[in-house]
């Protein structure tokens, strides 16, 4: 588990302009507490890369940063629309690089956080993502095919479409099958799109956590019962209250359905709870495929010891990125 360093020295640097400092890993590993350090030490700024905590109202289940680290530790990226609102990539990188322009401008050092891995490689890499609006007649066309058909019907029409999209998502997740068949039949070639990288502006420094799969199963679940002790429940009922639909793609995050299933009876809280660990555990797993322990660009650490790793690799890092 990351443990937060003592005494820190704080410490400003002279930051290149096209610096990016990257933390990355599986769900629950302690990315957030330790970007959070780093940006202490380093006079940094986050820009959150996680598909959930961009909504409000969702904190608890998202394991959102406090209302203490939000304040004083600046993020980028968190709490920006509403549970019903739509948001995508194109948005995602549009906003990521004004906020590292930002950062820069200020004389900071960018921390790029998160899980999600498509948004983070996206950003990285320099992909051409052009904004495609929401088909909602192809949407409920796809949706009626997968409860006709299976959902497996949609994932074999993605593969013979865009084999290397159907090969990073879960078939289950019936929800991102149908926006990259979305994707696959809009007027814009989105595999050409992809394939039309731009040349990366950052110089990019990337960190990935790892552990034993037995430690972090053990590390999700504990947090799981934090979250419920925290009032994660009445989170959900909260947004039931305010007329947040439980189909909505936002509502679909990690444990949100495992819960509104038992407000409504129709599951215990102690089966809730129970599916809620395992899908986590899932979950974890699969991100492995966005961040492959043979990634040579990525430098894994084990969380004990990554503060110390990365402050003495950043330091030696930003006197010469080359």
């Amino acid at each position: 588990m990351y443990k937060s360093p003592p005494n820190f020295k704080h410490r400003t640097e002279k930051i290149l302009q096209n610096t990016l400092l990257v933390i990355l890993g599986p769900t629950g590993v302690g990315k957030s507490a330790l970007a959070i350090d780093l940006a202490k030490q380093f006079h940094g700024e986050i820009v959150s890369a996680d598909s959930r905590q961009i909504y409000k109202y969702m904190n608890i289940g998202t394991a959102k940063p406090s209302t203490t680290e939000l304040s004083t530790t600046p993020h980028h990226i968190i709490d920006i629309i509403n549970p019903d609102e739509i948001y995508s990539l194109a948005f995602f990188l549009h906003d990521a690089v004004n906020a590292i322009k930002t950062i820069h401008k200020q004389g900071k050092i960018p921390i790029l956080v998160g899980g999600t891995g498509q948004w983070l490689w996206a950003l990285i890499e320099g992909w051409n993502v052009p904004e495609i609006p929401p088909n909602q007649e192809l949407r409920l066309r796809l949706t009626e095919q997968s409860k006709e058909n299976g959902y497996m019907s949609l994932h074999a029409e993605l593969s013979k479409l865009n084999p290397s999209a159907a090969s990073k998502i879960d078939a289950r997740n019936v929800r991102r099958v149908i926006r990259a068949l979305e994707l696959c039949y809009s007027d814009i070639d989105i595999q050409q799109a992809h394939q039309k990288q731009q040349a990366s502006p950052y110089k990019t420094l990337i960190f990935g956590l790892t552990m034993d799969r037995s430690a972090l199963y053990g590390k999700i679940d504990n947090r799981v019962d934090k979250m419920i002790e925290s009032g994660w429940i009445n989170e959900v009922g909260n947004l039931l209250d305010m007329g947040f639909h439980r189909e909505l793609p936002s509502l679909s995050s990690l444990g949100y359905q495992e819960i509104i299933q038992y407000l409504s009876g129709e599951i215990s809280q102690e089966y809730a709870v129970t599916q809620i660990k395992n899908r986590t555990h899932k979950f974890a797993r699969n991100q492995n495929t966005w961040f492959k322990q043979t990634d040579q660009r990525i430098k894994w650490l084990d969380p004990k010891s990554a503060f110390r790793s990365i402050d003495t690799e950043l330091t030696r890092w930003i006197k010469n990125p080359n």
